[in-house]
């Protein structure tokens, strides 16, 4: 019994392989070709079909392929290992996505083929007669622990990413130490010189609908050559300052821009070859509070970025 037990795990190893290698050699090329093959406004709705529809129906179909071969190569309880194995599988390529951003073995790719190798032989463990209640508690134990645990090294990776995101930033981390005030999801600009982040009201979640009514959206960008307020105040950088050419001086080295009932206050802190905007909506930040955070800006710590939620 032993034997074929040993016998029936390898044999359930390869046909998790074989499924791996048809997974790497055909539905990848394929999911990534259709999704890709529309043009750019029809990609976003190609991708999206591929997720709903291609993958779930290349899922079933490897199930029902993984039972013929378990059948064809005789592994014993060859239904039980392949619905125990659809399981399992599911499972672990689930949990590996879920960390594919900072958690790869051998590649992308390849990581599936492993999985589904390893899947179906710790399916045969857990239906194979000869297996010990004991084995057979501690291999469920293991999985039902996978899903945790790659919810642990995600958060984990999400955190490292955070704190290291404005590594290499070219400008200074300007940010306001006020009180009533915290400094939110810091995030680089695209070309690696400046850099964005909330400042938002204390009391106010950062999860809240409507939290940009009660905060003020900061960029701080390097200072271009035409910059001369109040006749040139547009900086240029798209989807982040205004596009206008004046704006209205409303302290020291502070101006102003009101468009369409968002306020923008352009800051150019005296000694600092940068910029920084301030973008708020409706009337819940005044002007004396963004006024007060202008006068505040000073170089901070890039943990001064996540520590205050």
């Amino acid at each position: 019994m032993a034997g074929k037990g040993i016998g029936g795990g390898v044999r359930a190893v390869l046909v998790g392989a074989v499924l791996g290698a048809v997974w790497v050699s055909a539905a990848v090329p394929v999911s990534d070709g259709l999704c890709h093959s529309s043009g750019a406004d029809a990609e976003d709705y190609g991708c999206l079909g591929i997720a709903l529809v291609f993958r779930p129906a290349a899922a079933l179909a490897g199930g029902l392929l993984a039972w013929a071969l378990l059948a064809l190569f005789r592994v014993p309880r060859a239904t039980r290992t392949a619905g125990a194995g659809f399981g399992v599988c599911l499972l672990l390529v689930w949990a590996h996505d879920y960390v594919a951003d900072s958690l790869h073995l051998f590649g992308a790719v390849t990581d599936d083929a492993v999985l589904l190798a390893a899947g179906y032989g710790l399916a045969h463990v857990l239906v194979a007669a000869g297996t010990s209640p004991r084995v057979r508690a501690g291999v469920g134990a293991a999985l039902l622990a996978v899903w945790p645990l790659s919810a642990a090294v995600r958060a984990g990776a999400v955190d490292h990413a955070e704190r290291h995101a404005l590594d290499g930033v070219s400008v200074p981390l300007l940010a306001p130490g006020l009180p009533g005030y915290r400094a939110l999801f810091p995030l680089p600009a695209s070309d690696g010189k400046g850099f964005a982040y909330l400042l938002l009201a204390d009391g106010t979640p950062a999860s809240a609908d409507d939290r940009d009514r009660h905060g003020a959206w900061v960029t701080v960008e390097p200072r271009p050559a035409s910059f001369a307020p109040p006749r040139h105040c547009d900086a240029g950088v798209d989807g982040v300052a205004p596009h206008v050419s004046s704006c209205t001086p409303v302290a020291a080295h502070v101006w102003r821009v009101r468009r369409y009932g968002t306020r923008w206050y352009v800051v150019r802190p005296p000694g600092r070859d940068a910029l920084v905007f301030l973008r708020t909506e409706g009337t819940a930040v005044p002007e004396k509070d963004i006024l007060a955070l202008a006068a505040d800006l000073q170089p901070r710590e890039a943990g001064f970025f996540h520590d205050h939620d």
